[in-house]
């Protein structure tokens, strides 16, 4: 929780009903284990490249029939900590057309996370420069995306683990981390 989701370690003890110490030994212990065993990124089958490139464009386009054409019929999204989770496409169809445009002018980053896909979400900030925003874990079954986790709490955090600069540059190159 502390590394993930940016919890202090006094307010992970509480949510795990022990002590900070027990939480600051179980969290270096974690990450010497992580750093000794972390196995290299799997490459994503050719389909789930393309579903990934398709969600990026329907993302970056705000084509909100293209993203909901990804969708899967009894897929999920949520964004914790926020209480918000939808489940089945009709809803989180509803969800997309009822948000306006919230996202305008944000760009995506196609990023290896958990084994799976995601997308490092970049959004304009109040003099246009596209800054972190939020990491979307994506998952999928059957061509379709079933679940979609978006943290945005610590994004320029989460983006320095994932090597991503704390700006974009349309120059840059981007690819699949």
């Amino acid at each position: 929780m502390l590394d993930v989701l940016g919890c202090a370690a006094a307010e992970t003890a509480d949510i795990l009903g022990t002590s900070v110490g027990s939480v600051t030994s179980a969290l270096q212990r974690a990450r010497v284990t992580l750093a000794t065993k972390q196995a290299p990124p799997v490459p994503l089958d050719p389909s789930s490249e393309v579903l990934l490139a398709r969600y990026c464009e329907a993302f970056e386009n705000d084509d909100v029939d293209a993203s909901a054409g990804l969708l899967h019929e009894d897929g999920t999204t949520s964004m914790p900590p926020f209480p918000w989770w939808l489940r089945g496409r009709a809803d989180m169809e509803a969800a997309l057309r009822a948000a306006g445009t919230p996202c305008a002018g944000s760009r995506v980053v196609p990023v290896h996370a958990n084994g799976t896909t995601a997308v490092a979400l970049y959004s304009p900030d109040e003099i246009g420069h596209l800054r972190p925003f939020g990491l979307t874990v994506i998952e999928w079954l059957d061509g379709q995306m079933i679940a979609g986790t978006t943290f945005l709490e610590q994004p320029s955090r989460m983006f320095e683990m994932f090597g991503l600069p704390d700006e974009f540059r349309e120059a840059a190159s981007y690819t699949l981390a």
